[in-house]
């Protein structure tokens, strides 16, 4: 990946991030002080959607019924 590419990337979910700790903060009722639990729970949740592995998850496995070349699977 390209220094600017990564750099986009980072600046997107740093975006991301910033907006999910807002909106958390603004749903518990504004507390003052709480910053930084909103801030790094929004991280955890905004980088685990993106990368699980990344916070040391096991990726999820596909059930064997959504598996390709299933004739059952949706």
């Amino acid at each position: 990946m390209e220094e600017e590419d990564f750099e986009a990337r980072r600046k997107a979910i740093y975006k991301l991030i910033a907006e999910w700790a807002y909106e958390q903060w603004e749903n518990e009722g504004r507390p003052d002080g709480y910053h930084l639990v909103h801030w790094r729970r929004a991280e955890r949740e905004i980088i685990g959607c993106l990368e699980p592995d990344f916070l040391g998850r096991e990726k999820q496995q596909t059930p064997p019924e959504r598996q390709a070349g299933n004739p059952a699977a949706p």
